[in-house]
């Protein structure tokens, strides 16, 4: 799988969260980190989205991990970090 189809689904995911929550769309780049206050966009929005992710891409996702949050769930990511480790989810098959 592509990254471009990774990104457009990913994409697509943060977007449907934005409007079932009555939140604007955000204006995406590759620099954009997601869960950021001024997007309404949390933590537990960002698991939303990896259910939704795993839906449009037909993978399955660790249930303990926020591809929103590195993997010390210390630190928000970009757009660009997220795509990356969906990507090495998915080349590892450790998704």
């Amino acid at each position: 799988m592509n990254r471009a189809r990774i990104q457009e689904a990913i994409e697509e995911a943060i977007q449907e969260i934005q409007a079932a929550s009555g939140r604007e769309a955000i204006k995406l780049t590759l620099q954009t980190v997601i869960v950021n206050p001024a997007f309404g966009f949390d933590s537990l929005n960002g698991i939303e989205a990896c259910c939704l992710v795993e839906q449009k891409l037909g993978i399955k996702i660790d249930d303990h991990r926020n591809i929103f949050l590195d993997r010390d769930e210390q630190r928000a990511v970009t757009l660009a970090e997220i795509v990356a480790c969906v990507a090495d989810l998915i080349e590892k098959g450790e998704e």
